[in-house]
């Protein structure tokens, strides 16, 4: 008989594991560049929720598009946006996510009971012959839910001359007001 220990069980959720944490953000993953010039990183980023007016006042004083994400995923975090963001030499971040759908499922669990078997936990069948072994797994469901957002990051640049310093970015920003989850923090 084959012998299941628990590292069988368990191997598969660690492997999923190490190619999701080798994995890059889907900030970085779903980048379109609008400029072909390369910036070296940036260590101050600043992240504002997005508009339109926002957009436009920043572009007024002197800021330019580096780029932008768009992509639809699990709500990823202001943070992962920020790391990019610093990588690609940007100041700010207009960030917008919005709730699109929630998608739900379960997942087939095989549950193998340890072997051998301590007494009195025997996996016996019993039949008109006395007890039988059973072998067959017993299946268990774990169900799941993913909530998707609709997420957009445009990274911007403040235009400088060569060999002059980080731009002073405004406080206030240019969103009137920020949004609960990506509330305009400097990270950095």
């Amino acid at each position: 008989m084959k012998r299941v220990s628990a590292l069988n069980f368990i191997a598969p959720f660690l492997l999923l594991a190490v190619f999701i944490a080798g994995c890059v953000s889907p900030f970085q993953q779903f980048y379109r560049p609008a400029v072909a010039r390369q910036y070296p990183p940036t260590q101050r980023i600043v992240i504002y929720r997005y508009t339109e007016e926002g957009l436009q006042k920043l572009l007024k004083e002197g800021y330019f598009i580096l780029g932008n994400s768009t992509f639809v995923d699990s709500l990823q975090p202001a943070s992962a946006a920020a790391a990019f963001g610093r990588a690609i030499g940007a100041d700010v971040i207009l960030l917008e996510q919005k709730y699109t759908d929630s998608v739900q499922g379960a997942v087939a669990v095989g549950v193998y009971p340890p072997y051998p078997y301590p007494y009195p936990a025997y996996p016996y069948v019993y039949g008109p012959y006395g007890p039988v072994y059973d072998p067959a797994p017993a299946y268990g469901y774990i169900p799941y839910t993913i909530n998707r957002y609709t997420q957009n990051a445009i990274f911007l640049r403040k235009k400088r001359l060569p060999g002059s310093p980080a731009p002073e970015i405004p406080e206030g920003g240019p969103a009137p007001a920020p949004a609960p989850t990506v509330a305009p923090e400097t990270v950095g």
